[in-house]
């Protein structure tokens, strides 16, 4: 009775140690996630806004959004773009030229 005891704590313990390692590592990651976006101050573009910014798969999600953001909120006017449809770069390059 008594190795199988110490087995089991054995066992216990490393389950107990791997998940507060892993309640640990997450509340890490969400307090830095809260800490960059609601209270750091954004890094500044001013030295780079005459260099050109290249962005790829511009037409769709996440590449477009970031060009809107760049273009509308940090003052960026230079892009190279890269996408595979040429008729929907054609559409978003029109739309930034506005």
């Amino acid at each position: 009775m008594g190795l199988f005891s110490l087995i089991y704590e054995y066992i216990w313990w490393f389950i107990t140690s791997y998940l507060m390692f892993r309640l640990g590592k997450f509340l890490y990651v969400v307090t830095r996630s809260i800490l960059g976006h609601y209270f750091s101050t954004p890094y500044d573009l001013t030295p780079l806004l005459d260099k050109w910014t290249v962005v790829t798969g511009c037409t769709d999600g996440i590449g477009r959004a970031y060009i809107e953001e760049l273009a509308k909120s940090r003052g960026v006017r230079k892009f190279y773009l890269i996408a595979r449809n040429k008729s929907k770069l054609d559409k978003v390059q029109q739309e930034l030229g506005k």
